[in-house]
């Protein structure tokens, strides 16, 4: 006897078949129908189970709403031939066949002869209004099969056959609604999380509950490059590993794609790359999943016509621990989800690009009556700060420095042979403060001395022998000569004597003294110039009168100077400063001068230096060289622009704004 999913295939040559036979197909078909087993199947083994009792072929189809479905055998089978003419009578009355309308539950038989002496059944069951139940079976050529039995045998097939379509229909139409039930109840949990403060992990969480997928994450993707913004495991990714990095790497080549992307282990995968496959294997084997699959979420409904105008805006990621998901339990809720998963994601990638007017909405939505509120005191409090009127200061740094000071520098270039002052030591006017050594002026000094010494042993002799010739009576010839040599050498010798006064005056030059009363100073004197070599101009000290007047130098940020400008156009500027020593005491003075050139200060920077007179003190005694911190008043200006000062310059020189 067959079992309730297994048909005997067994030749029958005679019809009716033995009863035996028809009670057990009819059983086993009986049973199947209500068994959990796909329409296929069933009518593929009704088909199967049919063909020993007579019928060459057997084919079942599902008329619905003018669409024609075959449900057995497979689609891909050859059809059962039409005949060229055929004689289509009604099977009860012989009569030519008229198709009146069926009801649901109502059955229609009919017989066809055929070419070859083999006969074709068509038996029409209505399920539903505009839904058909067809079978059609055409028997062997030679044989002839009782009409009765025929209509017995297929009638009870299609009405078993109806049976259980029907309630294949309500059990998949119950799992429709299950499936939609979940999907609904994700769409709403979307909903709710998508508005909180950080939504990318919390979509993930609900995508992965939904999905039953192990990890599901979400990618932005700006410039072909990937950012993680969350996943199922944590909202904000903030610190990320050697395996979320190297995703990220994956994601971004994934998205020069543009489309989808599966990578299934020990099944079909999509095809990658030798570098990119090398990856993913690593990412793999660190992370032990076994499918992945990318979700391209775009700015707007993906289709052909909008290919040009939508932009990639991220990547969703479904990561799993089995290669066997999605199942067939899984596959109908991943398939309605997926468009709401991807919505969602839209929604969150949108805002994070926005920046913070996206983060504004999400809290404006959660709020509601706070967030007016808030806004509304935001902008009471801005058109506040620009109205009222407040002192627009700018800090800058500051020097103490003497009024009348002189900066002292090396006249010829030489060795400092002498070091005839200490740090701090008084001096007055025309005191020595160094000695220089020049060497080249030495030998030139020698020079000049040694020829003019030969010159004049050369003329005392020209001189005697001239004394001679007068002696001995020589010609007067020979006295010319003489005189004229003479005189050459007393030019020359002049000549040299000019040469070793200048040499004589620069080595006066080698003295250096000080050019004013005063103190000097240069704390290194001994160590850095003694008995060093240096340059013509090198600086050598300072002199300071530190008995007189002094003053503060400032060095006014060139980016502000503008300000300054402005201000001591109208009266010289008001400046309070204090010295860094002493920040509990405060001084008031005014700008006096303010350079029309800009410098570089050591660290780099373009100032304009200003000076202004120091405030005397007794209980404060000045020191050269003292750090001062100053405010410089350039004005009234708002109170928004005072606090804001340094942003407001900045979206103006970004922006160009006036």
């Amino acid at each position: 006897m067959p079992s309730g999913d297994e048909f005997e295939t067994g030749s029958v040559s005679s019809f009716p078949p033995a009863w035996d036979d028809l009670e057990s197909f009819m059983s086993s078909l009986e049973q199947l129908s209500y068994q959990d087993v796909a329409s296929t199947g069933f009518f593929s083994r009704m088909v199967e189970g049919l063909r020993p009792f007579g019928f060459r072929s057997v084919e079942v189809f599902r008329i619905r709403g003018g669409e024609r479905m075959r449900l057995a055998p497979p689609a891909d089978a050859p059809s059962i031939p039409q005949p060229a003419s055929t004689d289509r009578r009604d099977i009860e009355t012989g009569t030519p066949a008229i198709a009146p309308p069926l009801r649901p539950g109502e059955s229609r038989f009919e017989r066809e002869t055929q070419n070859r002496g083999s006969s074709r059944f068509s038996v029409q069951h209505c399920l539903a209004l505009d839904e058909i139940l067809q079978l059609d079976a055409v028997t062997e050529p030679g044989t002839d099969h009782p009409t009765q039995q025929i209509q017995e045998l297929l009638g009870t097939c299609m009405l078993l056959s109806g049976h259980f379509l029907i309630r294949h229909d309500v059990s998949d139409l119950k799992k429709r609604l299950t499936v939609r039930r979940i999907v609904e109840e994700m769409s709403s949990q979307l909903a709710q999380q998508a508005d909180l403060p950080e939504p990318a992990g919390e979509i993930c969480r609900v995508i992965q509950r939904t999905l039953e997928v192990d990890r599901v994450s979400l990618f932005s993707i700006a410039s072909r490059s990937a950012k993680l913004l969350g996943n199922s495991a944590t909202s904000n990714p903030s610190g990320k590993g050697g395996a979320v990095r190297l995703l990220e790497r994956i994601t971004s080549q994934i998205a020069h794609q543009q489309s989808e992307l599966e990578i299934r282990m020990g099944g079909e995968s999509s095809p990658l790359a030798s570098s990119l496959r090398q990856q993913v294997d690593q990412y793999i084997e660190e992370t032990g999943v076994r499918a992945l699959l990318w979700i391209p979420v775009w700015s707007s409904v993906r289709s052909t016509e909008q290919n040009s105008t939508s932009t990639l805006l991220g990547m969703l990621l479904l990561e799993h621990f089995s290669s066997e998901w999605p199942n067939s339990q899984q596959q109908p809720v991943y398939e309605l989800a997926k468009p709401q998963a991807v919505q969602s994601a839209r929604r969150v990638l949108l805002d994070f690009r926005r920046g913070w007017w996206g983060s504004l909405r999400r809290v404006a939505a959660r709020r509601g009556a706070w967030v007016i509120g808030g806004l509304a005191l935001t902008t009471l409090i801005t058109i506040l700060l620009f109205t009222i009127p407040a002192t627009l200061e700018i800090p800058v740094d500051g020097v103490l420095k003497p009024s009348r000071r002189a900066a002292v520098f090396a006249p010829l270039q030489g060795v400092v042979d002498q070091v005839a002052v200490q740090h701090e030591q008084s001096v007055a006017v025309g005191t020595p403060l160094f000695k220089l050594r020049a060497p080249d002026l030495e030998i030139e000094e020698r020079r000049i001395s040694g020829e003019m010494a030969t010159l004049r042993t050369r003329l005392d002799s020209l001189k005697s022998a001239r004394i001679r010739n007068r002696v001995s009576g020589t010609r007067a010839e020979s006295d010319a000569d003489l005189s004229a040599e003479e005189s050459d050498l007393e030019t020359q010798l002049r000549g040299l004597h000019a040469q070793l006064e200048l040499v004589h005056q620069q080595m006066d030059f080698l003295i250096v003294k000080s050019p004013l009363h005063g103190q000097v100073d240069r704390w290194d004197l001994v160590q850095s110039l003694s008995g060093r070599p240096v340059s013509h101009g090198q600086y050598l000290c300072d002199v300071l009168d530190v008995t007189g007047d002094w003053e503060i130098e400032l060095s006014v940020p060139d980016d502000v100077i503008g300000y300054v400008l402005q201000a001591q156009q109208q009266a010289p500027c008001p400046v309070s400063y204090f010295f860094r020593t002493n920040s509990g005491r405060k001084f008031s003075s005014r700008l006096t001068t303010l350079s029309n050139t800009a410098q570089l200060d050591r660290e780099g920077r373009s100032i304009v230096h200003a000076t202004m007179p120091a405030v005397t003190d007794a209980d404060v005694p000045f020191r050269v060289g003292a750090g001062v911190l100053a405010r410089v008043d350039c004005g009234k200006r708002s109170l928004g622009f005072v606090y804001f000062r340094e942003v407001i310059e900045f979206l103006r020189r970004t922006f160009w704004l006036p």
